[in-house]
C-alpha cells in the first residue's frame, strides 16, 4: 500500500524558487479518477506525460513549475 503523500516529502525545498510544497510527477497512461483529480488539484501530484524515460524528474514546483530531482537514484 502507498504512504500517504506527506510521508513521502523527502524532496526538499525547490532549487528555483524555494517553494516547500512540491507535487509527486505522475508519468505513463492513468485511469482518470476522482482520487487522481482530487490530489492534481491539491497539488500533490502533477502529470509529466505518457514517456516513461531516465531523464523524467520526481517533482515539480506549484509555485514556479520548476522540475527536478532523478526518478533513478
Amino acid at each position: 500500500m502507498a504512504r500517504p503523500m506527506e510521508e513521502c516529502r523527502d524532496s526538499g525545498p525547490c532549487p528555483t524558487c524555494g517553494g516547500i510544497r512540491p507535487a509527486r510527477i505522475l508519468y505513463g497512461y492513468h485511469f482518470w479518477t476522482d482520487g487522481l483529480k482530487d490530489a492534481i488539484d491539491q497539488g500533490e501530484i502533477a502529470l509529466g506525460g505518457c514517456v516513461i524515460g531516465e531523464d523524467n524528474r520526481e517533482w515539480q514546483c506549484n509555485k514556479c513549475g520548476c522540475r527536478w530531482g532523478s526518478r533513478h537514484q
